[in-house]
Order: C-alpha cells, then structure tokens, then sequence
C-alpha cells in the first residue's frame, strides 16, 4: 500500500526520546504558572498552553502515523496508554480538589465545583466554560478546575484524530493534505470567531485544532524526511523559535481577543524549536539542560496542582490576591506534589505491565465524575455538609431591588409626625426601618452618591455634575412636603475626604428658611464592613461560619467609621447628631439573627438588618424625637 506520507513505501521509525521536548515543555508550564502567579510580570505566559498543543499534536501524530506505517497501531493500546498517561494524575487532582473545597467553600461554590469536577473527569471542561464566563474574567478566579479546558481539548482531539488518520490510511488520502485542509479550515474559524464571539474561539476544539495540527503536520515531515536537521540551518530555526517564543509571551495579552493572530507567535516558535531536531544549539544548551529536563517531566502534574493551590486561598482570603510571600509559597507547594506525583504515582503505574491497569483507572474516573455530578445535583450538601449560612447572588438581588426597584411607596400623607429622609442609598436603609412604623408619615428624597453632601460644593466637581446636585436639592428645597415637615433625617456614605465642609451648613440654612421649625437629624455611619471585602456577603460568612462568629466579627470593626466627621457636620449646621453604629449595636452588633443576614453587601442592610435598627431605635431618644411633632431643645442623641 503506497504510504500516504511519501510515495515511497516502508517502515517508518519510532521517535526516540528527546529530552529537548521536555525542556520545551518546561517553558510552557513555567509560563503558565508565572502567568497566573503574577500576570504583571508575564502578561503573555498564558500561551503556555499553545506550546502545549503543538507539542501533543507532534507526539501524537508521530506515533499514530508511525504505527500505521509498520502495522502495529492499535486503538486500544493507543488509548490504553492515553489513559495510563493521564489518569492517575487527574484523578489524584480532582480528589483532592473536591476533598478541599468540602472544608473551604460555601454550599454554593461548592455546588459549581462539583459541576467542575464532572466536567473534568468527562473531558468536557472547555464546553462548560464556553456556556459561562470566559478564562480572563474575573468570576474565572474563583474556579478551581478552570485550567482543565485545554485537557479537554487534547483529549477531544486525541478521541476523532486518530480515527481520521486511520481512515485517511486505509483509502490512501495524503496525510499532508488532509491535516493541511483541517488546519486551515480551523484557523479560518479561529479568526472568525475570535473579534464577535471571542469565548467560543477560545474554548472550542474546532477553532483550536490548527495548533494541534501544527504539530501533526511537523511530525509527518519529520517522518518523511527520515533525518534529523543537522548543522547551522537548524540553529538558526532553533534561534528564530525561541525568538518566536519570546516574542508571545512578552507582547501577547488578554486584552485582545485570543487566539486569532497572535497565537501564532507561541505556536510557530514551538513548531520551529521541535523541527530544528535535538542537536540544535539551543535544544542542546537550554532545552535539554537537566533543570529544564526536571521541570517538563513533571509538566503535566504541575500544570494540574498549580492553579487549585492558587485558587483556594483567595477565596478563602475573601477573593483578595495574597501576598507575593504566600504565593510563591504555593507554588513551590505545587512543585513538590508535581514531583511527588510522578515520583510515586505516574511513574509505578506507566511502567505496570497488568491489563487491568486502564480499566481501574478509567472507573476511577468515572467514580469521582459521579462524585461531581451528584455534588451539583445536591446543591452541595454531600458528605454531611449541611447548608452554609450564606446569600445567594438571588438573594442579594432581591434585596437590591428590594430597595431600589422604587417599591418604598410614601405614605407621607397619611398622618403626623411628618418624617423627610434624604440621600443616596444609606437613606434608603433609614426610610425602610422607620416603614415599620405606620404612624410616621414618610418621604424619601433620594440622590445619587456624588449628590449627597446637599448640593456638593466641591469645587473639584465638574460643571455637569454640580448642575445635576442642584436639581436634586432643588426638588427637595421647592417641595411642599418640605413646608409641612416635622424632621428631615439626613444621611449617606459619609466621607471626611471628600464631604464639603459648607455644603452642610448652607443646605441646612436653606432648607429652615423654608420651614423654620424643621429639625434636622444627622444619621452617622452603619458600621460598616470594612474594605478587605468580596463580591458578596458570602466573603465574610466564609470565615465566620456560625451566627456568633459572624456577629463578633461586626462587633469587632464597629469602630473602623469616623464618627467624629460627622459629628463635626451636623454641629456646623446647627443640626443634631444619630449615633446609628451606637444603636444597632446596643447589645452586640447583629450580623446574622434568626436565620436571616443583616447586610447583603459591605454598607447596606439588609431587609431584616433594618428592622432590628428599627427595634432598637424605638428604645432611645431619637425615637420620640423623631415621632414628636413639635420642635424641642436639642440634645444628645446617643443611646441613653
């Protein structure tokens, strides 16, 4: 049968090892690892993983077509092998990583871990990924399992490439031509996709292939040519690859939709390095340097164990970055069970000789996908966890529109006192705790942030926005509610940096010349969560899992507000001050109570927060100033 590499028939050679594919290897977990460490440093380390591909679709495509050509490929062995190769790693990985999350994360994490953890072990991450975020969101920080997308594409090719080689074999179709017309055809996707729909570009298999196919089709004029490249020709190459190389990891980035264009830069350097043969000056030197040998034999439990042990401290951090220090320490971390691994699991089970090797291992990996699976159908609640006291991104959307969906109807008109609350979202916290109150006549007259200081003054402001607080204080200075009002309750997120000291003074002046007997109460801060905060309230109930935890927790930071700013406000305006910190936390501050949260993010509460500031609120002086209608001498307004 003519040989579909050359018009030549015979034996085709099994490549010899080259440790220079191992040094090449090293550089692409390296700059991963870099990469994801501190991206500053390497902002094009991510192309790691291009190099990977070219790497694969060489080896791959050079066994396969070799064992065709001799008549000794076998899929089954083939994929024997596969699995021997790549398993026991991966399942050590996914086990652990399951293992972990169960005494780290939240039940809703969790629960989408478990969806990681099935798509992992089904080789199938890349599709689960695609439907989500993209790989350089800021969500992607906080998937344990997100490095396993590019597994899957080299699992996915390795399932249908050599089912097409040996079809291409059997009817004798030139194995240039084919791979040339599916690379070019995967390119063409690649650039297509990558402006419009950049994540599917970078996820699927189709428009990633050509990397792969670089490779393959390396390996098919390696073969052909019989002999390695010799001499200054293949220095040269050598040279012009790792230049290549350089290249994409300096100036590719994340910025700029990926693949398209500029994988070319990693994959071609690749491509040029594997050709330029094992006796190039640079193979020689660097690439088969036995540190660099070191690091891309274990590349591959590297690559696994290095992005969970960066992922896990930030969440359990509350999602911020950890210090250089902590993260080169997980790093080393993941070096060390990147050589334990091959040391005492890779390398036992690829040398064992029993056949029932692979299909040990292949139902092992089907245990821990079920594993997965029926995590995320249980929410979570598997190996006796029970449900985290936490809000889901429901929840806290509930309560945001809750607030600010315009459902705090006023019934100012319904009877006396006569109550006005006015500024940004901290009045809106305000109006729902006296709303438990019916005999109050309410209205809320709301402001954006910058608004909030009355009419902010601050000569920094530019002209549109200083236009747009003066509408806002004009709507509530010509009100009529304003003329019959009994309090005006003022509040926001008070700042002594940029609050404007005579915004105050002014806008009270203004607001008694239009009603002389109007008292005007300062509400200080809530205490507030601090600035070390994630996207949700779920950041704090990580590390305070219990009610008493999380209510100590608030208790502890009660302090962190200047309340003396505010104090100083309200006596430039000839206003009284509401010690709010002193009152919701008469008692102990309450963080969690009777099944529900008190704040939904860093400053605002929660529906049940407000009503236990509004239980407590009844039990001062405030109160009955506030349900007074009838002005009376000032006094101090802290908690009696």
């Amino acid at each position: 049968m003519s040989s579909p590499l050359t018009s030549n028939t015979g034996q085709l050679p099994h490549p010899a090892y080259r440790p220079d594919i191992d040094g090449l290897r090293a550089i692409a977990v390296l700059a991963v690892v870099v990469y994801h460490a501190f991206p500053a440093i390497l902002p094009g380390g991510f192309v790691g993983v291009d190099i990977f591909f070219v790497i694969s679709g060489y080896l791959i495509s050079t066994i396969i077509a070799g064992g065709l050509q001799t008549g000794r490929f076998s899929f089954a062995v083939f994929y024997q092998r596969r699995v021997k190769r790549i398993f026991p790693a991966l399942l050590l990985v996914l086990s652990a990583t399951i293992l972990a999350g169960r005494y780290i994360l939240l039940s809703d994490e969790y629960t989408e871990l478990g969806k990681q953890v099935a798509g992992g072990a089904g080789f199938v991450s890349n599709f689960l990924l695609w439907s989500g975020s993209g790989y350089f969101d800021s969500a992607a920080e906080t998937k344990p399992l997100l490095h396993l997308w590019s597994l899957a594409i080299e699992e996915q090719f390795y399932i249908f490439w050599p089912l097409l080689l040996w079809v291409a074999y059997r009817w004798r179709l030139n194995f240039y031509v084919m791979a040339g017309v599916i690379a070019a055809l995967s390119m063409a996707l690649n650039l297509a996709l990558v402006t419009d729909h950049p994540v599917a570009a970078f996820y699927s298999p189709l428009s990633r292939s050509w990397e792969l196919l670089a490779g393959a089709l390396l390996a098919f004029a390696t073969l052909r040519s019989g002999a390695p490249l010799g001499g200054p020709r293949a220095s040269w190459l050598s040279l012009l690859g790792l230049a290549l190389l350089i290249v994409g990891l300096a100036t590719c980035s994340n910025l700029r939709p990926f693949p398209g264009w500029q994988a070319l830069l990693p994959v071609g350097g690749a491509v040029l390095l594997i050709g330029a043969g094992s006796q190039a000056w640079i193979n020689r030197r660097l690439l088969a340097h036995p540190v660099m040998v070191w690091f891309g034999l274990i590349s591959f439990p590297l690559y696994l164990w290095h992005w969970p042990l960066l992922v896990f401290p930030r969440i359990a951090g509350g999602g911020v970055a950890q210090p250089p220090g902590v993260t080169v320490s997980f790093m080393l971390l993941a070096v060390l069970l990147a050589w334990l691994t091959v040391r005492c699991i890779e390398r036992p089970v690829r040398t064992g000789v029993s056949r029932l090797q692979a299909p040990v291992l292949a139902g092992l990996m089907l245990t821990v996908g079920a594993v997965g699976f029926i995590t995320f159908q249980k929410q979570g609640l598997i190996f006796g966890r029970q449900q985290n006291l936490a809000m889901t991104d429901a929840d806290i959307t509930a309560e945001r529109q809750r607030y600010w969906d315009g459902s705090l109807v006023s019934n100012y008109g319904a009877g006396r006192p006569k109550v006005l609350i006015y500024g940004d979202s901290q009045a809106y916290d305000i109006y729902k705790a006296l709303s438990n109150d019916r005999e109050i006549g309410l209205q809320l007259f709301k402001t954006s942030h910058q608004c909030a200081a009355f009419f902010s003054l601050a000569g920094g402001e530019p002209e549109v926005v200083r236009d747009q607080c003066q509408r806002e204080f004009d709507k509530l200075l010509n009100s009529e509610e304003l003329k019959t009002a009994d309090t005006l309750i003022y509040t926001h997120l008070w700042s002594e940096s940029t609050d404007p000291v005579n915004g105050y003074k002014i806008g009270a002046e203004l607001l008694r010349a239009k009603n002389p007997a109007l008292k005007i109460l300062f509400f200080g801060h809530k205490p507030l969560l601090g600035p070390v905060w994630g996207a949700s309230i779920n950041a704090i109930t990580r590390k305070h899992q219990s009610p008493i935890g999380m209510n100590k927790y608030l208790d502890g930071i009660k302090n962190i507000s200047d309340e003396g700013h505010v104090q100083r406000m309200a006596q430039l305006a000839s206003s009284q001050f509401v010690d709010v910190q002193r009152i919701f936390c008469d008692g102990g501050c309450q963080f969690y109570a009777d099944g529900n949260y008190s704040y939904f993010d860093f400053d605002h509460w929660t529906e049940a927060g407000a009503r236990i500031f509004y239980e407590r609120l009844i039990k001062t002086d405030v109160y009955h100033e506030i349900k007074s209608p009838a002005p009376r001498a000032a006094v101090s307004y802290h908690q009696q």
